[in-house]
């Protein structure tokens, strides 16, 4: 059986305890596969991964080199990388009566959920879609992948602490992810790409 991957993931939730940025996205989804398979009886092969992200060019040049390199691990990998963007948004705050600016990530909700469905068309074998993500905003376009494609099982693999059961209601099936399956899915240091220099872990997030 295939499987095809969509990834919108934290891997930095510091009031938890969790950070592992340096995270091998590869590794996890076979980690992953390999708990889902005791469900089928049969070998799962991952296909596809995709990574929805946005750079953060409000918190400076040094963050957004820090992401450029991961992603360029992540590329030498064969992961397919979706850009999207931050936007400005003023909102009133409750103790001042002032409006503050903040950021948004924008149009990774869109673009995740239209990847999942170009995919469920263009599906013809069953498949597996496993998304690693929390984001409840996506339960329209599954139900929607259910009806287009019934040969698709949908499962969500939860970032920590992130479980709901708008997502869950939705899905074949889920799982949880725990702190050590991002300690144990980290990738080499430095990372050695097929093609061009060692890329090294940054020494400060």
């Amino acid at each position: 059986m295939d499987s095809i991957y969509t990834i919108q993931l934290q891997t930095y939730r510091k009031k938890y305890g969790v950070c592992y940025k340096w995270l091998d996205l590869k590794a996890l989804c076979e980690n992953i596969a390999s708990k889902i398979r005791n469900n089928y009886g049969e070998f799962i092969e991952v296909k596809k991964i995709y990574y929805f992200t946005a750079y953060a060019y409000h918190r400076g040049n040094d963050a957004v080199n820090r992401h450029k390199r991961l992603i360029r691990c992540y590329e030498d990998q064969d992961i397919i990388i979706s850009i999207s963007r931050f936007k400005k948004k003023s909102i009133k705050c409750d103790l001042c009566n002032k409006r503050i600016v903040r950021r948004e990530e924008k149009e990774t909700d869109v673009a995740l959920a239209t990847r999942l469905l170009l995919e469920a068309a263009q599906t013809e074998n069953r498949t597996l879609f496993i998304l690693i993500t929390g984001d409840t905003d996506l339960k329209p376009a599954l139900d929607a992948i259910h009806i287009l494609n019934p040969k698709i099982d949908i499962w969500i693999a939860f970032p920590y602490r992130r479980r709901n059961a708008d997502l869950e209601n939705v899905a074949k099936g889920s799982i949880e992810l725990k702190k050590e399956d991002y300690a144990h899915c980290q990738l080499p240091n430095p990372y050695i790409p097929s093609k061009g220099k060692p890329i090294h872990k940054p020494a400060l997030w």
